[in-house]
Formats: structure tokens, C-alpha cells, sequence
């Protein structure tokens, strides 16, 4: 059985960092693509920015083997 620390000291490593950074920047993405869908105007330069970021992640995922 893990102590409290040591689970404290898993949670707090640059890789659990970096997979809270990108799932929080999924989320971002999601909230724009959803804003810009509402939005009259239509904006295909951000579109095509969010498709390029949600790319990148979706890359960065697969090449660590959704660890980092």
C-alpha cells in the first residue's frame, strides 16, 4: 500500500503535469470550437489553429504512449 506522500510526490511529477496541461488544453479547444460554432461571422483562420493544436496534442499522445 502507497503512503499519502508518496502518491502526494506521483501527482505533483513533470509527466502527471504535463498530461493535466494537456487535457486541460483539450478542453480549451473544445469550449473555442463550440464558441466559434456559434458565432455568425465563422472564424476559419482560429478553426484551422484549433484543428492544427487538437492535431498536435493528438501526435504528442500517440509518441508517448499516452505517458509523459
Amino acid at each position: 500500500m502507497r503512503s499519502k506522500t508518496a502518491a502526494k510526490q506521483q501527482a505533483q511529477t513533470p509527466g502527471n503535469e504535463a498530461v493535466q496541461h494537456i487535457a486541460s488544453a483539450h478542453h480549451l479547444l473544445k469550449i473555442l470550437r463550440e464558441k466559434l460554432e456559434e458565432a455568425a461571422e465563422g472564424h476559419a483562420e482560429l478553426d484551422k489553429a484549433i484543428t492544427n493544436l487538437e492535431v498536435a496534442l493528438s501526435h504528442l499522445t500517440v509518441k508517448t504512449g499516452g505517458m509523459l
